[in-house]
């Protein structure tokens, strides 16, 4: 496994530099089939690949109550707690996603910082930016930037002015795209179901790192007892792997969101997160590698892969990261040949079932 550095926690920062390029890597030599534009239904199933775990919030979920508690589960609460009590993180990141019958890599920067001033009420807690460059078998088209993703989730003191962006630029077709914190915020409180959907800062892409450990604790349980192992990179890592499943009362409700049984066979949808890993880095309890897998029957053994997620060149703790990094939209810096961004706000709390 490449691109684990390690990370340095409530300490000055010392960085261990993990290199290696950032390309598409086949996973067998079937290339899609498709009518027209093939570049452009491949960003869309790409970013499908990328966002698609967000579904999960349509299904209604309830506290989980068990009596006992895994060595594994432990482990996971034990990194979740740790992650919660960092003031910063950097980190480089690289996704991997199997799209189309192949497996590609992109890569970039993760920034958060914690408020030190948080709006009041069951909110976002952090700033936090996630830019991601992607890179394709031939090269973008003359003129344009590299295809890029930008997520810049910004609350802010005056509750009112919070706001999450999303920035794609696709072979130069570029938009911007924000949703009001505090309306989200408001929708989950109207709606009866905080309990359910937690605060805005647990709704996947809403809150970074963070929520995305809050969702996979609901969804995902941890039965098998870590393993210890170490993770080849910029330099080794000593990690616990934990291997979870999907919780048993979800998965009727999964393969109806993903589309059903396949008719014949009567396998799981190709793109449901039926099981997931989390290697956590033993001197530090930080997730530095999340994968999302899908195997096609509950009773099979073989998974394959859907989204990769690793964090290198991890720091934390250090300098503060400057509010300017995750503020620039808020003052309509947007990208050269972006004319208009788009309040996406209502659409989401739709989506969500929230009206």
């Amino acid at each position: 496994m490449e691109f684990f550095g390690k990370s340095v926690q409530n300490d000055s920062l010392r960085k261990n530099r993990a290199k290696s390029a950032c390309e598409p890597r086949r996973t067998n030599e079937l290339r899609p089939v498709v009518a027209e534009k093939p570049r452009a239904v491949f960003w869309r199933c790409f970013l499908f690949s990328v966002f698609s775990l967000g579904i999960l919030l349509e299904i209604s979920f309830a506290a989980q109550t068990e009596e006992k508690t895994s060595n594994a589960e432990r482990l996971f609460n034990g990194m979740f707690a740790n992650v919660q009590l960092l003031q910063s993180i950097e980190a480089g990141i690289r996704m991997d996603v199997a799209v189309l019958g192949k497996e590609y890599s992109v890569r970039g920067k993760y920034e958060e910082q914690r408020l030190q001033n948080p709006p009041p009420g069951d909110f976002q807690r952090s700033m936090y930016r996630l830019d991601l460059n992607f890179v394709m078998d031939s090269p973008s088209l003359p003129g344009t930037e590299p295809n890029r993703l930008t997520i810049v989730c910004h609350p802010t003191s005056d509750r009112d002015s919070g706001r999450l962006w999303q920035y794609v630029s696709i072979e130069g077709d570029k938009t911007v795209k924000y949703f009001k914190l505090a309306a989200l915020e408001d929708a989950v409180r109207r709606s009866n179901k905080q309990a359910l959907l937690g605060s805005v800062g647990e709704i996947k892409n809403l809150g970074g790192l963070l929520g995305t450990l809050k969702q996979i604790a609901r969804f995902y349980e941890f039965t098998e007892s870590p393993k210890e192992t170490v993770m080849e990179g910029g330099s080794s890592l000593s990690v616990w792997k934990l291997v979870g499943t999907l919780r048993p009362e979800y998965w009727d409700k999964m393969v109806k969101v993903f589309g059903g049984l396949e008719p014949k066979t009567q396998n799981f949808p190709g793109q449901m997160p039926t099981d997931i890993e989390i290697f956590i880095g033993r001197d530090n309890a930080f997730p530095y590698k999340i994968e999302y897998q899908n195997r096609l029957q509950k009773e099979s053994t073989t998974r394959t892969l859907l989204t990769r997620i690793v964090y290198f060149d991890v720091s934390c703790n250090g300098e503060p990261i400057p509010e300017f990094k995750f503020s620039a939209f808020d003052k309509g810096e947007s990208p050269e040949g972006v004319f208009q961004t788009t309040d996406e706000t209502a659409r989401l709390i739709r989506s969500l079932g929230l009206q």
